[in-house]
């Protein structure tokens, strides 16, 4: 019964501490957004597609490089893409001159194709999404220009533009619930905390009114 009581004046006593319960649940909202918003930075990515035609195997060895399937030609057109010249034309076309260098922007960048397939990935990661797609389209654009005076490849189309509003990151799709948890978790933890300051300030107070009833048994025993 002592105990029960003793839980139920706990309880009663939590109405008290709401304000410090309420703090610990907004801090923790708080954390998680700064983190997220300033601390953690996303980074998207925005992929072109570009469908290159084949030339045939015979004019290739006469007239040019062997262009077929293999990983021979997926470093040859990466190399192609990340060179410097069309990252230069890239900067310049997009007016970057200022935000980043060839250096730079040759580490944004990968290229890949699928085994088999004549279909060339130009993949840009960034922390601005818009940007990042900017670059994989316009690099797309260049490249089908310059590929011709490179190789024996003469037709080169986009099939897939990267979007200019890329995919969102789980956080943003999640804000609201990322937050709301973040929120709950700090109610938890405040609630805890909490309870366990009120319940070791009533066990000092009870403490504290058993000895000086003790004192008190004494101090009449010996009157």
């Amino acid at each position: 019964m002592g105990k029960k009581s003793l839980v139920l004046n706990i309880v009663k006593n939590l109405r008290m501490r709401i304000k410090m319960i309420l703090s610990i649940s907004l801090l923790s909202v708080a954390l998680v957004w700064i983190l997220n918003s300033f601390i953690i930075v996303p980074e998207y990515q925005a992929t072109t597609q570009i469908f290159i035609e084949q030339p045939p195997e015979a004019a290739q060895m006469a007239d040019g490089p062997a262009m077929g399937a293999g990983p021979a030609i997926t470093d040859t057109y990466s190399v192609i893409v990340r060179s410097p010249e069309i990252l230069r034309k890239v900067i310049i076309e997009l007016g970057m001159e200022k935000e980043t260098n060839i250096s730079e922007l040759h580490e944004q960048i990968v290229v890949t194709r699928p085994a088999d397939s004549q279909v060339l990935n130009i993949t840009v990661a960034g922390e601005d999404k818009i940007k990042a797609a900017a670059i994989a389209n316009s690099l797309g654009e260049i490249f089908i220009e310059e590929i011709p005076n490179l190789t024996q490849t003469t037709n080169a189309v986009i099939i897939s533009s990267a979007s200019e509003v890329p995919e969102s990151t789980l956080f943003e799709e999640n804000t609201v619930f990322s937050l709301g948890v973040a929120g709950a978790f700090g109610l938890v933890i405040g609630i805890l905390l909490a309870f366990i300051l009120e319940m070791l300030n009533t066990v000092f107070k009870t403490g504290k009114k058993e000895n000086q009833s003790s004192v008190n048994k004494i101090q009449t025993v010996f009157k």
